[in-house]
């Protein structure tokens, strides 16, 4: 099949976004965020969406925190953003914070990003933005997959630890994350790879995205898959619309629906 030359365009009037584990925070609610408290993450929490990441193999310990707990998330020049950390680990390359937003979503960063609140606060509450309707981003389509063999064939990979991964699991190099090795399959699923642990999976949709928008930068021809913006669409609050895939906000769109 050959991939179509317009860029591809979202019905968001369609389905409600199929991603229950990340979903918008009720802030009435926030205790009740599912978390992770007094150990280090397995697989399976980040599975069941009680933390966001797992660093298996590694000498990773709890950092003590009474989670869940709220903050303001700092990056850049651009405005605070509000999140529950979830899950905090200590490492010897540092403390890391998996969050998540209130608009839905989640991240890592590190410790001292944070300003850690004892509950929802006027600055906090100040900050929050309106959550939106959630709509369905269909990001894994057949035009993708043969964008992604077509790259595969050509070899794209910029180094030999490059090519081995892409021709070990038949994904597209993307890039670092943290520690781990990203890369984008065909089917829209997304791995992370760290030598000497086992490879982490996902299909969800705010992964996709996010990887999809950083596989852009390196690989032009991925552009047009990324969903354009609707007439509307409001730049993203949080990153003013410069995120280059990490936003929690906008997933690394740079504006929301």
């Amino acid at each position: 099949m050959d991939a179509p030359s317009a860029p591809t365009t979202i019905d968001y009037d369609r389905c409600a976004m199929p991603d229950p584990l990340w979903g918008p925070i009720d802030l009435t609610h926030w205790r009740d965020t599912p978390c992770i408290s007094g150990r280090v993450a397995v697989e399976a929490d980040v599975n069941a969406g009680r933390a966001v990441f797992f660093l298996a193999g590694t000498t990773a310990k709890p950092h003590p925190l009474d989670l869940p707990c709220c903050a303001l998330l700092a990056r850049g020049s651009g405005p605070h953003q509000p999140v529950i950390v979830i899950q905090a680990e200590s490492t010897d390359r540092g403390i890391f914070a998996g969050y998540r937003a209130l608009t839905g979503g989640n991240g890592v960063c590190d410790l001292d990003e944070l300003a850690l609140l004892p509950g929802p606060d006027a600055s906090f509450e100040r900050a929050a933005p309106v959550p939106s309707p959630q709509r369905t981003l269909q990001i894994a389509t057949p035009e993708l997959a043969h964008a992604i063999r077509t790259l595969l064939a050509s070899g794209v990979a910029h180094n030999p630890a490059e090519r081995r991964l892409a021709e070990r699991f038949q994904a597209l190099p993307v890039g670092p994350d943290l520690f781990r090795e990203v890369l984008l399959r065909p089917d829209g699923e997304v791995l992370r790879v760290e030598s000497g642990v086992p490879e982490e999976r996902s299909r969800n949709v705010s992964d996709q995205l996010r990887v999809l928008v950083l596989a852009a930068a390196r690989y032009p021809a991925l552009a047009r898959f990324i969903p354009e913006r609707p007439a509307g669409a409001q730049l993203c609050a949080f990153c003013e619309g410069r995120d280059e895939g990490w936003c929690a906000g906008c997933f690394g769109l740079g504006w929301v629906p």
